[in-house]
């Protein structure tokens, strides 16, 4: 590396950064630097640095054609194996756009000419390779492809430059339906020739975006192909024209010439790119002079969402930039509109033949360069991220329509052995025979000297991008341009208006990949960086508030500014952290109440023998304090004994699925817990019998194995929870009531001295008051005769309310009422025993009634672990290892295997996904809930685990709220953010599944309702009354790219305007600017609220909104044209200075219009500018149905 050279561990700078100025620097990301994250951050070349230059090599993994002439070993300097080399790795680079770019090199200069013929070629022979596998019309549109390439790879020879001579005669002779590509390469432009019929069409695309607008700009761009299409009569083409066309060709274009030899000195990646109006506005204009422009139908325009990434570097003598390839660009842009357009829907509706080939036949060409890379010698990060990038294709077309396509053979072979390849390396590495890297070299680097970016200076950086916007409108291409009216500037799609995939949500794989993801990662990750001492008093604080289980990323993240309130659901955040507490008063109460029957179990094995009975324990395992406050241990994979019971805990825990690697692992305890570093939850838990007093308080009295269901040790801890509660927590209000009015039917569960093989149902009073236990349950998938069993008709109702033989009923309902009974309570609420199921009018009415069935409820039993009605919830209970040791008290402690996990047993269980348990959860004052991992106690006061922990977390706490969403509310008001809590309440509600659709806003009443009455307001449909929220609650959005799906058969005719009326997840519309003004005359009426209407003033929108419809986000596909959609105005407010004044929206469709005026329904929302609204048209007033 050159001397004064420094390589950037971040994203790329903008020219105009306040904190770097003009350097842009580049990221470099791969398994080793994983391994070794500080080893790219530093200047490997300073003067005293010991490192020679292969070690340098060597260190930052650089594949030969991306390290720096200085780096080079001896073995990379062979010119043997360079231009295949250089080739391939453009290729890659272009291709797959890797987030480690390339480095100039001056042994390997760049051939712009061999690689981008070599791009061809590969495109070429690729579709040759592509071609047994189609047939019919496909194989039709796949030859001109082919034919296509073939031309563009004629044209080119062995020049930069376009042979004249070629390309006239090749669009002379143009087939019909056949296309030519032309790569106008000085004008940062391309042109598309297809003929069609009689008539030549030219289509002028826009390659490669300026270098600001690429680096200042948010997310991907969003790219509109072709910018303008032009048709000239095949009459016209004749020798005359051709030549008068290559005129204009050959001014723009100085590397075409006619004889076939280049006249310029070539280009390489150190160019950047030029305005391409010359081709896209001139040319086009000269074309449309003796042709016509095509017409919105008679185009195709595609939308392609573009990584394009910007890279400047500067050198001692020289400064190098880095764009992809617009060649590439212009290939992919010519495929897929040649691919795609015998497939785009046709003027009736129907789809034209044949299919798309586009998408498969990028994983097939993609595919064939891994095949290469596999074979060449390529590092092994390169060959992940490749692989990672194929899948995630895939995975967008469909895994399984994809697997069962014949083409995929080839993609499938090569995935899997590249798979082989990565994992034989990986574990290579992991291996513990595997040489350790040579880090004392690095010993001379200082961390102030030598590292070029600093964490502390990088949060300048990290402030400076969020100033980022969208780049502004270009001025008009002119009026009466079909495709030019069309044209989108360059701008980055927002988050907020096209989610990110889920794919790329859940694969960590891919998470860093994106430059405005890594932004995101290394802002939430930072603060673990930053010295204490740049951090000020605050962040010293907070750092030692930072215990017992919180790792540190979670902290640091919300100090940088995350959402403060992320209620119910969102990324982690200092509501989302689990704090672990000790109550041994408690434990010591339930061992005194059960008589000393609640004991702690022997260790296996010595079954019988108590008190000084431990494990066995190797010579280390002896001498470990682990009850000292303080104990901390290094633990190696090569530590272990077979005969010892904690060396075997210890790995299990650490090494759950076996050792890779030989690094040390610190273990140390934090109250009544073992932590490592690696680890987000406890990995062992530490618990003593009653007889602890060894004067540590903070380690926990409790059970090392969870007790035999329906013992009566077991229900002895149910009713100590109950009686607790009911004792001493009045504070938290979810002490039962004195008075509580029974439900209309309740199952009599009967007393000790009754027959216990039957209940009844019960009819009470109309003023019978009285204590009952609600059941939550998932139904599952009963049979007919389930049902006949477990549900309640007109026909058997009389035999109920005889007796039910409790026998004949689900295991789950079998099981509820043996809790019931073991609570020592008489009566049990069942929905589908206590509503009669075939009589409508009762089931509604009852249905609304259920918010109050289980707000009332004395207690609410959650069959969590239960997947229907016959599958039970009171199972055995695990098998928890746990190991004795002594201490020097004498009385025994015991380690054991962690299993609170109340996130992952409760609310990431099945259960939790059913629609209608969100309002049991959140209205029920206080909950059991049978897991599968073990029984959770929830109550005001938190979590009380079966092994008697006591758990707290900010987010459980809202739904577990006996009096929600008082504590949400609260909390929320402190920063003014109240309309976080109703959103978050139905974002979350909207992602739930329900059997029967309609039940959707029944579903939801009780939680409505209950919000509604807290936030002083009526609610209709998931919409408040009051001014305060009215407003927000009508700006939801669906959440993703997926059109939702409206209810058919709604017998309650629920509004458009409603979300409810809709089956998928929904979002709300983000309303980021300040000073918001909305709109006082929408009004929302309600005299019930299945009469309740909205009216509101209707206005139309601009020409050049109709003209651009991807700005609206719409709730399902339309049944009408652009033409019709108006909107409502909802409000608006300011971004920046007054004259950036957005409007946020309804979009609305006219529906009918009556006696009584006209209606509409609503189709989706928006933010738009002004320029999208006709302001100055007289506004009608329409109800919004």
């Amino acid at each position: 590396m050159p001397n004064g050279t420094r390589s950037f561990p971040t994203g790329y700078l903008p020219t105009n950064c306040p904190t770097y100025g003009s350097s842009l620097t580049r990221l470099h990301v791969s398994d080793l630097e994983l391994r070794q994250p500080f080893a790219a951050v530093f200047r490997c070349c300073k003067d005293d640095c010991q490192l020679s230059a292969d070690d340098k090599a060597s260190h930052l993994d650089l594949p030969p054609v991306c390290r720096p002439d200085s780096m080079a070993g001896p073995a990379d300097r062979s010119d043997e194996h360079t231009p295949t080399d250089g080739r391939l790795y453009f290729l890659i680079r272009h291709i797959f756009l890797p987030p480690k770019l390339s480095f100039p090199s001056t042994r390997s200069p760049a051939d712009p000419p061999a690689n981008e013929r070599e791009l061809v070629q590969t495109v070429h022979d690729a579709l040759t390779r592509f071609r047994p596998f189609v047939d019919g019309a496909q194989a039709l549109v796949l030859d001109r492809c082919t034919r296509m390439l073939q031309c563009m790879d004629a044209r080119r020879g062995a020049h930069v430059g376009l042979d004249a001579n070629v390309l006239k005669q090749q669009i002379a002779t143009l087939g019909d339906n056949d296309c030519l590509a032309v790569h106008v390469s000085p004008q940062n432009a391309g042109l598309l020739l297809t003929r069609v019929g009689s008539e030549v069409r030219f289509e002028a695309l826009s390659l490669l975006a300026a270098d600001d607008v690429v680096v200042g700009c948010e997310g991907r761009l969003r790219r509109h192909f072709p910018a303008r299409a032009v048709a000239v009569d095949c009459r016209h083409i004749y020798d005359e024209f051709l030549q008068s066309f290559w005129d204009v060709l050959h001014q723009l274009n100085p590397g075409v010439t006619t004889n076939g030899t280049d006249d310029t000195n070539g280009t390489d990646d150190g160019t950047r790119p030029t305005d391409p109006r010359l081709v896209t506005d001139m040319l086009m204009g000269v074309l449309r002079g003796i042709g016509r422009d095509l017409t919105t139908d008679e185009a195709f325009i595609i939308i392609k969402h573009s990584r394009e990434e910007a890279c400047r570097e500067v050198w001692p003598d020289t400064e190098f930039f880095w764009r992809r390839s617009p060649l590439w660009l212009l290939v992919r842009v010519a495929l897929q509109l040649t691919l795609d357009r015998p497939a785009r829907p046709r003027g009736d509706g129907n789809r034209g033949q044949p299919a798309s080939l586009y998408k498969a036949f990028m994983i097939f060409l993609m595919s064939s360069v891994v095949d290469r890379a596999e074979s060449g010698h390529v590092s092994h990060d390169l060959l992940f991220f490749m692989k990672a990038k194929i899948s995630r294709r895939v995975v967008k077309l469909g895994p399984a329509d994809t697997e069962a396509a014949p083409w995929y053979s080839i993609p499938r072979e090569v995935l899997r052995r590249v798979d082989t390849t990565l994992t034989k390396a990986w574990d290579a590495v992991q291996s513990p025979e595997a040489q350790a890297l040579p880090l004392s070299h690095l010993a001379k680097l200082d961390m102030d000297q030598d590292t070029v970016l600093s964490p502390t200076r990088l949060k300048e950086h990290l402030l400076w991008t969020k100033q980022r916007k969208p780049a502004g409108e270009p001025p008009d291409g002119g009026a009466g341009q079909a495709l030019a009216a069309r044209h989108q500037p360059f701008h980055r799609s927002r988050a907020s208006d096209a989610p990110r995939p889920p794919f790329g949500n859940v694969d960590g794989e891919m998470a860093h990949f994106e430059l405005a993801d890594f932004e995101s990662w290394v802002e939430a990750q930072i603060e673990r960086h930053v010295p204490l001492e740049d951090q000020g008093e605050e962040g010293k604080a907070a750092d030692a508030a930072c215990h017992d289980g919180v790792d540190a990323s979670e902290t640091s993240k919300a100090r940088l500014g995350a959402p403060a309130y992320r209620l119910l659901g969102g990324d982690q955040s200092e509501d989302s952290r689990w704090e672990r507490s000790v109550d041994n008063h408690f434990a010591r109460d339930l061992w005194a109440r059960s008589g000393g029957r609640v004991l702690p179990p022997s260790p296996p094995g010595l079954a019988g023998q108590r008190g000084a009975s431990f494990s066995r324990l190797c010579g280390e395992c002896a001498e470990l304090q682990v009850h000292d406050p303080g104990f901390e241990r290094f633990i190696s994979p090569g530590d272990r004994s077979e005969g010892c019971e904690l060396c075997k805990m210890l790995h299990r825990a650490l090494w759950p699925h076996g050792a890779r690697s030989m690094r040390l692992v610190r273990v140390f305890r934090q109250r009544t817990n073992l932590w490592t570093d690696q680890h987000s939850r406890p990995v062992l838990r530490l618990c003593a019998g009653p007889e602890w007093s060894a004067g540590d308080g903070e380690i926990q009295v409790g059970l090392p194995q969870l007790l035999a269901r329906s013992s009566p040790e077991y229900y002895e801890l149910l009713r100590s929870w109950i009686r607790r509660c009911d004792d001493s927590h009045e504070k938290f209000g979810c002490a039962a009531l004195s008075e509580t009015a029974l439900p209309s039917r309740m199952i009599d569960v009967g007393t000790a001295n009754e027959d216990r093989r039957l209940v009844r149902l019960v009819i009470p009073g109309p003023s019978q008051c009285g204590r009952y236990v609600a059941l939550s349950h998932c139904w599952g998938n009963p049979s007919e005769e389930e049902r006949k069993a477990n549900c309640t008709f007109a026909s058997n109702l009389a035999q109920r309310r005889e007796g039910i033989h409790v026998a004949q009923l689900g295991k789950t309902f079998q099981d509820a009422i043996a809790v019931t009974r073991g609570l020592g309570e008489r009566y049990l609420w069942i929905d589908s025993l206590c509503i009669i199921q075939d009589d409508k009018s009762d089931w509604k009415r009852e249905c609304t009634r259920m918010g109050t069935v289980f707000s009332s409820a004395y207690c609410v039993i959650a069959a969590t672990a239960a997947t229907g009605t016959q599958a039970g919830f009171l199972r055995p209970p695990p098998d928890n290892r746990f190991v004795t040791l002594p201490t020097p008290s004498g009385a025994p402690l015991y380690l054991c295997e962690t299993v609170d996990d109340f996130q992952g047993d409760v609310e990431q269980a099945g259960l939790s996904r059913r629609g209608w348990v969100l309002q049991e959860r959140a209205l029920a004052r206080r909950t059991i809930h049978f897991s599968s991992g073990q029984t959770y106690w929830e109550c005001g006061r938190g979590i009380h685990c079966e092994t008697l922990n006591l758990l707290n977390n900010q987010e459980a706490s809202f739904l577990g709220d006996p009096q929600f969403p008082t504590l949400a509310m609260a909390k929320a008001a402190a920063s003014g953010t109240q309309h976080r809590v109703f959103q978050s309440v139905f974002k979350n509600y909207s992602r739930l599944e329900l059997t029967h659709a309609p039940d959707r806003h029944i579903a939801a009443a009780g939680i409505s309702h209950r919000l509604a009455q807290e936030m002083g307001s009526s609610i209709a449909f998931g919409v408040f009354t009051i001014f305060e929220y009215l407003h927000r609650s009508l700006l939801w959005r669906r959440a993703g790219d997926v059109f939702l799906h409206w209810i058919r058969n709604n017998t309650s005719s629920v509004p458009t305007w409603s979300w409810m009326s809709f089956i998928g997840p929904i979002d709300y519309l983000d309303v980021t600017s300040t000073d918001i003004e909305w709109n006082p005359d929408i009004c929302l009426s309600t005299t019930t609220e299945e009469a309740a209407t909205i009216t509101a003033p209707v206005t139309a929108f601009t020409a050049e909104m109709l003209q651009d419809p991807d700005l609206l986000v719409l709730d399902y596909r339309p049944r009408a044209d652009g033409e019709n959609l108006k909107c409502v105005i909802v409000g608006k407010g300011a971004v920046g200075s007054q004259d950036d004044e957005v409007y946020y929206v309804l979009v609305v469709l006219p529906a009918q219009t009556s006696s009584t005026g006209a209606e509409y329904e609503r189709l989706g929302v928006a933010t738009l500018r002004k320029t999208h609204l006709a302001l100055e048209c007289e506004k009608e007033r329409a109800r919004i149905i």
